[in-house]
């Protein structure tokens, strides 16, 4: 199963419109529908934006498939799109932890590029993990 699969179960689990997520997550309709339609790959900010948005969402089950669908409200959080995104809540943690490891990954890829001089001169991007950090 796709990651436009997973999103169409979730939006009808939590009977919602390509609409209602597009404007969650500060998108357009067509990004949506690209997504559902396998014609894209939502970006990590987006898929931040997404829980922050839904907190209940199960990341891991997101992005991988593995796992339950949605997390079990945890005792004193905020629920249905009321996260603050400050980093405290489950969901934030999981993302935080998932976007952590992938620029660990992105910086390794670097250091191999870096060390075999495959395509000498690549500039590495922006660290968004730090970014949201300072941000959050």
């Amino acid at each position: 199963m796709e990651l436009g699969d997973r999103l169409k179960i979730l939006m009808k689990e939590l009977d919602i419109n390509q609409a209602q997520v597009a404007d969650m997550t500060n998108v357009t309709r067509q990004n949506i529908s690209n997504i559902i339609n396998g014609k894209g790959n939502p970006s990590i900010e987006w898929v931040r934006k997404l829980v922050i948005a839904y907190p209940n969402i199960n990341t891991k089950w997101f992005v991988t498939g593995e796992g339950e669908m949605l997390i079990d409200a945890i005792p004193g959080e905020k629920q249905n799109g009321d996260c603050p995104g400050s980093g405290g809540c489950e969901n934030c943690k999981r993302l935080n932890d998932f976007i952590a490891n992938q620029e660990r990954l992105i910086d390794r890829l670097y250091n191999l590029l870096d060390n075999n001089r495959l395509g000498g001169g690549v500039t590495r991007p922006h660290n968004k993990m730090a970014e949201y950090q300072n941000t959050h």
